[in-house]
């Protein structure tokens, strides 16, 4: 058995993670940073306008958010929710 309980306990299956997407003109200015934080974060291509996406354990969100604002020029910062299929595919992992 995986899971056998309200929607709202996967939200702890997920370790209680957010996902940050920020976007920036200068991304390289923000790297980092941005690893030293997520090592598996991702970047756009030169060019593109994809934003800089890492994720963060939920209890360090508004720190790691204040540090990013500070260091550089931000056009666009969003905090989300891990994806519903992410939290279940971590479940399936850690029961296999």
């Amino acid at each position: 058995k995986i899971h056998d309980g309200p929607l709202a306990g996967l939200e702890n299956a997920g370790g209680r993670r957010k996902i940050i997407r920020l976007r920036t003109a200068v991304p390289e200015v923000f790297r980092r940073l941005v690893l030293e934080t997520d090592p598996a974060a991702t970047f756009p291509a030169p060019g593109d306008d994809a934003p800089i996406t890492l994720r963060v354990p939920a209890d360090t969100i508004v720190g790691v958010s204040q540090r990013l604002l500070a260091a550089g020029p931000v056009d666009d910062i969003t905090i989300e929710e891990l994806p519903l299929e992410d939290v279940i595919e971590a479940l399936f992992k850690r029961g296999a």
